[in-house]
């Protein structure tokens, strides 16, 4: 197992890639901390991993939020003992509008939970990721954060600033043997695509935008989640 005993932290962990990876790091021997703000649907991974006699908790948590971060750390440490993995994976789109007709409402809250969140988790998770002499942090970017594109500058900019994150937090704590490193999908089959999909003139096109040529699975992204926590880099 390349993961046993591992104490992971995956945000997002209720759908999408985030369930994916939990369940694949479980199957890799990890104990799992799913952090999710829906409650329904982070219980139902959770479920998921019981079923499999994972060991695996759920702490509600709202990303954007400095006390339920801080909080959804403590709970890992007494729950578990510590922290070995973060997982920054939770994110949301924007409604695809010119960059003018955008409510800043909605433009604080993308940054927010796709950016600000992944700054909190790198902040409240580094002192426990120390503690484990081989910490791992991943974090999910986009295709959209390498590149611009019509509609979406919130999703856009907070991508972008997802990666060059990623970049400091390397070198700021790579002496501490923490590798950090992000993961930049393209078009994967989650909620954020949804919308996409009852739009008879737009599915046809995205749903082939990919290089392969079809929409991506979040377990491809658990695989390469998998391979970054893991130690076969060494």
């Amino acid at each position: 197992m390349r993961l046993k005993d591992k104490i992971v932290i995956i945000t997002g962990g209720g759908s999408g890639i985030g369930r994916a990876t939990a369940i694949r790091f479980a199957n890799e021997g990890a104990k799992i901390v799913i952090a999710d703000r829906n409650e329904k649907t982070g219980e139902e991974t959770l479920g998921l991993l019981k079923e499999k006699n994972s060991e695996a908790i759920f702490v509600k948590t709202n990303v954007a939020d400095s006390k339920s971060v801080q909080n959804l750390v403590n709970q890992a440490v007494e729950c578990f003992g510590g922290i070995d993995i973060l997982f920054n994976n939770a994110g949301v789109g924007n409604s695809e509008v010119r960059s003018v007709d955008l409510e800043e409402k909605e433009w604080d809250s993308v940054i927010d939970i796709n950016l600000k969140s992944v700054f909190l988790g790198i902040k409240y998770a580094i002192p426990e990721l120390i503690k484990s002499g081989n910490g791992v942090i991943i974090n999910t970017a986009s295709l959209l954060g390498l590149k611009g594109k019509k509609y979406v500058s919130a999703y856009n900019a907070s991508k972008g600033g997802v990666i060059l994150l990623t970049q400091n937090a390397a070198l700021e704590y790579g002496k501490y043997n923490i590798r950090v490193n992000a993961i930049a999908p393209g078009i994967i089959d989650t909620n954020i695509i949804e919308q996409w999909k009852n739009d008879e003139r737009k599915w046809p096109i995205m749903s082939k935008a990919n290089a392969l040529g079809r929409v991506g699975k979040p377990e491809e992204i658990a695989s390469a989640a998998l391979f970054l926590a893991s130690d076969e880099h060494l």
